[in-house]
Parts: C-alpha cells; sequence; structure tokens
C-alpha cells in the first residue's frame, strides 16, 4: 500500500535550545493502515554552517529509548567538521523523548524495579524479580494498549524512511549509534536501494538472539571490570586490592544499604553504577581514577556517586521523576525480540552465568524478564545479506556495550563494507577518537572509506 506525498518539514527556532531548529512530522502509527492512527515524531537540526548546504545527516544515538535531539544538543560541538557542509538532522523515535512516550511505571515502582538484587539466588527474591517484571510488562499494556505493539525498530525504520522524504528525499546519509547501528541494518533490509551513506559506529549483530545478546554483554562488561582491576592493582587508592573493596561494597548494598539522601543503595544499583563507569570511561578521560573513587567512597560509607551514576543509566531525575528513556529501551527491546517464557529458563540462565561473570552475569539474564511477560510476541525473521551501498563499520577493541566481535559477525551481511577499528576501551568512537572521526567525516561527506584493516587509536 503507497503512502501518501510527505510535506516538506517546517523548522522553527527550539524553545530553550539555542542554535537548534525543531518540527514535527506526522507519521502512521501502523503502516499497513495509512489513513488510520498517526503518532507525532519531534525532529530537531543542527544547522550547517553554510548558506547552501550539500544536505543533511540523520544521526541516531542508540539506546533504544535515547532522545536524538538531546544528544545533538549535548555534543553538538562533535559535528563541527561535518557541519562544514551538512546539516545534522535527528529525532525521538516513536515512543521516547518528545514523541509520545511510552511510560509504564509510576515513579515509585519503577524505583523498587531498578533496585532489585539480581545476584540473590533465593526463591523469594526470585519471585519478587518476576512479579516486578510482571508489574512491569503489565503497566505498559495498560497505559499504552495497542500501541506497544508498533514501537519496535521496523516501524522506526519506516519512520526513518519517511524522514528521509521529508528532507527533500535525496537517498540517506545516516550516522548511528550503538542500537542506532541496529536501526541503520533493519533500515538497509528494507530500503536497499535509498542509502547514500551510512556509518555504522559500535556495532550490533543483527543475527543474535536477545539473550545471547546480553550474556556476551556480560562477558564483555566482566573483561573490562578484570582489566580495571589489573590495572589498578598496586594503585588507584584502594587499602587493599580493586576485587575486595568491590566485594565489601556489594556485600555491603545486599546486606545493610549505604543511603543517600534516605535512598538506600542497593546491590542492584551498585552494580548498575559500575557498569555505567565501564560503560563511557572516555567521558571521564580516567576511568581508572572515576572509579576508584567511587568504590573507595561507598566503602568508606558514602554511595553518592554509584548510586549517582545508576540514577542517569536509568534516567532518574533529583526530584525523583524518570525521562522515558528506561522504559522505552525495554518497550522496544521486547517488541523486537522473541525471548524463552518460563521463569526457570531465566533462574538456570542466571545461576550459570554467575559462575561465568559473577558480577553482572545474573543481572543481564535477570533484565530480560520483563519481555517474557510481554504482551504481544514478535516473530524476529533471519536477517537478510543486503545488496546496498558501501557502509562504514566502526568497532573498537574494548568496547563492552557492543564488543568489537559483534562488528565482525555484522560485516558479511553488507558486502562491499569496510570495518574499521579502534583500538581502546569506551562504547562507541565517534568523539573518542581524532582518526576514527576524520574517517567517519570523510565517508559522509566525500563518500570515502577508509581501506579495510585500518586501526585508529583511542585519544
Amino acid at each position: 500500500m503507497s503512502l501518501p506525498t510527505v510535506a516538506p518539514l517546517v523548522f522553527k527556532a527550539c524553545a530553550g535550545m539555542p542554535g537548534m531548529q525543531c518540527s514535527t512530522m506526522t507519521v502512521p502509527l501502523d503502516y499497513a493502515d495509512p489513513s488510520g492512527t498517526t503518532i507525532a515524531i519531534a525532529v530537531a537540526r543542527l544547522p550547517a554552517m553554510t548558506a547552501h548546504p550539500s544536505g543533511s545527516i540523520i544521526v541516531n544515538p542508540g539506546g533504544p529509548g535515547e532522545s536524538g535531539i538531546d544528544y545533538i544538543e549535548e555534543v553538538a560541538s562533535r559535528f563541527a567538521a561535518l557541519r562544514a557542509s551538512y546539516d545534522i538532522v535527528s529525532f525521538d523515535p516513536r515512543g521516547t523523548g518528545r514523541s509520545e512516550p511510552a511510560r509504564c511505571l509510576a515513579p515509585a515502582d519503577l524505583d523498587a524495579y531498578f533496585a532489585l538484587d539480581p545476584i540473590n539466588m533465593s526463591p523469594a527474591n526470585q519471585q519478587t524479580i518476576a512479579a516486578l517484571s510482571q508489574r512491569f510488562a503489565a503497566g505498559c499494556l495498560a497505559r499504552n494498549g495497542r500501541r506497544l505493539l508498533f514501537l519496535g525498530t521496523q516501524y522506526v525504520a519506516r519512520d526513518l524512511e519517511e524522514l528521509r522524504r521529508a528532507l527533500g528525499g535525496a537517498k540517506l546519509t545516516y550516522l548511528g549509534l550503538s542500537y542506532g547501528t541496529y536501526l541503520g541494518e533493519v533500515y538497509a533490509s528494507l530500503y536497499p536501494g535509498n542509502i547514500r551513506a551510512m556509518v555504522l559506529d559500535g556495532v550490533v549483530n543483527p543475527t543474535l538472539p536477545l539473550l545471547t545478546e546480553s550474556e556476551q554483554q556480560a562477558t564483555a562488561f566482566e573483561g573490562d571490570l578484570e582489566d580495571f582491576e589489573t590495572g589498578c592493582a598496586k594503585g588507584c587508592g584502594f587499602p587493599s586490592t580493586p576485587a575486595s573493596t568491590i566485594t565489601q561494597v556489594l556485600a555491603k548494598s545486599a546486606g545493610d544499604p549505604l543511603r543517600v539522601n534516605g535512598r538506600p543503595l542497593t546491590r542492584g544499583e551498585a552494580l548498575t553504577g559500575i557498569l555505567t563507569y565501564l560503560y563511557e570511561p572516555a567521558e571521564d578521560r580516567d576511568l581508572e581514577s572515576a572509579l576508584a573513587n567511587a568504590l573507595t567512597e561507598a566503602a568508606n560509607g558514602n554511595g553518592s556517586l554509584l548510586l549517582g551514576f545508576a540514577d542517569d543509566y536509568v534516567g532518574r531525575q533529583r526530584n525523583g521523576t524518570y525521562s522515558p528513556a528506561a522504559e522505552a529501551n525495554i518497550a522496544i527491546a521486547c517488541g523486537d525480540n522473541t525471548v524463552p517464557a518460563a521463569l526457570s529458563t531465566y533462574v538456570s540462565e542466571a545461576q550459570r552465568m554467575n559462575e561465568i561473570d559473577p558480577v553482572f552475569g545474573a543481572d543481564v539474564v535477570l533484565g530480560l524478564l520483563v519481555c517474557a511477560y510481554w504482551p504481544y510476541h514478535p516473530i524476529r525473521t533471519p536477517f537478510p545479506t543486503v545488496d546496498t551501498a558501501p557502509l562504514l563499520l566502526v568497532g573498537a577493541t574494548g568496547d563492552p556495550a557492543t564488543p568489537y566481535a559483534w562488528a565482525q559477525g555484522a560485516l558479511p551481511f553488507f558486502p562491499g563494507s569496510v570495518l574499521l577499528t579502534r583500538r581502546g576501551d569506551g562504547h562507541v568512537s565517534f568523539g573518542k577518537s581524532d582518526c576514527a572521526d576524520s574517517y567517519e567525516a570523510a565517508y559522509l561527506t566525500h563518500l570515502s572509506l577508509p581501506p579495510p584493516g585500518t586501526v585508529c587509536p583511542t585519544d
């Protein structure tokens, strides 16, 4: 069924965001029913630094569930080279940010959910995790109804195509980061002839089942933590060893949690706080010092740094409310993936992963339990080999969130594409390596791909 002609976007100055221009795009909720219910998609751009831009580069920062508009505002300086000739455009995907966000639970219930202890394998705690996971899924259905059917990546990819058309119809020039690479991969499989240039940075392997993907992430994060412990074995201000301090902090948060402004730092939140430091070490420029300080402070009775990073990760604001990102993240992941249904499967997998990755293993498994109770069960078809323009894939050897092997696994599905390697830690490479940034910019602006096998350092 053909879609109606797309109205060109009209951009106006964004309220409260100097230098940004905003617009709204209306798209069908269900593309199989284009004349039915619609949904409003918030769009924004950083205008090019020239009166006659060569076109638009559309950016998605990942998540899933992150606001693309907030992202391009927060890191506008990173786009300086690209803005010399291109507008930088992003959007809040359906169900996220300003685009009719999918809310599921009241803040107090979200507090309880994110405070869960995944390492405690007692039957009573397993039932608590199951009950709160059921409540999460039921809350999503109660607050969103059949809209939940239409939040998955296949629909966002169609929205991306509508955005391309609304920007004038030129072939797509796209920068996808983290989950944004999966969005790019799905778009490429649907519209292979509509791509001019696509950078996939922090690549998701589109063939992995969600449980496998999550377990591989846990192993990568565990490896990062072990590297931290090795790097700080004889320093970083620890009174004994990093590993013993981590064990002490996790045991304390499980048995007698520290209080931070009246809130307990639970073991689940301590794990999230540690993971967040590993997730974005390049933002601190000194992971060892930053994480060591947070752990030492917690060991000495001050859990504010760890809890603050945990709050940042799940989008908890200082007033106790939440941004839409965490709920959207779960809604989109559950809408995209088929997962095991039985609680016993999650319990046995969590116990198995506890043996392999004792810090993060159970956490990633039990975090998927919401999807087991999801009211809709998607059918994920095998990902095809895609005949499209050559893409630039970028993977970092020490990226724990999108391990380097994922980029290697995705590359064969896009014949003629190139994998650029960054040596170093941290999630995605854009903004972490001048070398990688220059190759990404050269490709996006001039279609100049790096030679296969190119390796960049981390700044």
